[in-house]
């Protein structure tokens, strides 16, 4: 068992993925991980993942394309570390996230902190992610609009433990992970230390892209339905 595991997803990531990568294992110790699936990318993602060639990497490379949701799921059952966070492909992690993060859940069960949004020229857009997504602290109110951002997010394994695996049928991995905590009351702590340079982009993989979603009310209502089931169902 090792302290970190960093669990990141990449598809078609090439033109980001290396400045990500190099930003996070400076942060890490030699008994740290890195886990990457990479769910079938196109282009050179996987070569330049390789290339790095360290050992705290390890690289799961899925036979066929099964979606962000089953590929997070995945790496995640595989991950060994005591802390788990999130991260996106296309981000910058700033100095001192780990150290910062893994001082919160020395207390609480889940971390979740600020960040610069930033253009796919690395130029800051004078906006964080609290100023437009500040966590609530009630699960009503977080069931009604997400307002956790996954790369954002650390937390303690045994908040993780007893929902893997995910399970297809939930909408986003970070939406289901803070409700199951706000659900059973862990412990959580909202940093407002900047702590990551947020990519926004045409081609990023999460909903909260350009901060709203396009999906049809049926499929909205759907997706809380499903997190208000497993939230409270999940075992």
């Amino acid at each position: 068992m090792c302290k970190v595991s960093v669990v990141m997803t990449s598809y078609n990531g090439e033109a980001f993925i290396e400045k990500q990568i190099r930003s996070i294992l400076p942060q890490l110790s030699q008994a740290d991980e890195l886990i990457i699936g990479d769910d079938c990318s196109g282009d050179r993602s996987v070569e330049i993942i390789e290339s790095i060639a360290d050992p705290r990497i390890t690289l799961y490379k899925n036979e066929k394309n099964g979606g962000l949701n089953r590929n997070i799921s995945q790496i995640l059952s595989r991950s060994r570390g005591d802390y788990i966070f999130l991260c996106d492909q296309d981000d910058i992690w700033l100095p001192g996230k780990v150290h910062c993060c893994l001082y919160s859940l020395k207390t609480d069960d889940l971390v979740i902190h600020n960040a610069i949004f930033i253009d796919q020229n690395d130029n800051p857009l004078n906006e964080t992610t609290f100023q437009r997504f500040f966590p609530s602290s009630s699960y009503l109110n977080n069931l009604i609009s997400n307002k956790y951002i996954g790369a954002c997010m650390a937390f303690r394994r045994t908040l993780l433990t007893p929902l893997l695996p995910l399970g297809d049928n939930i909408p986003m991995h970070d939406w289901y992970i803070a409700q199951h905590a706000l659900r059973y009351g862990k412990k959580i702590k909202t940093e407002r230390k900047e702590l990551i340079l947020y990519r926004r982009h045409r081609g990023n993989l999460s909903a909260t892209a350009e901060g709203k979603s396009t999906a049809s009310l049926f499929t909205k209502l759907k997706w809380r339905y499903d997190i208000l089931r497993k939230t409270f169902f999940y075992n």
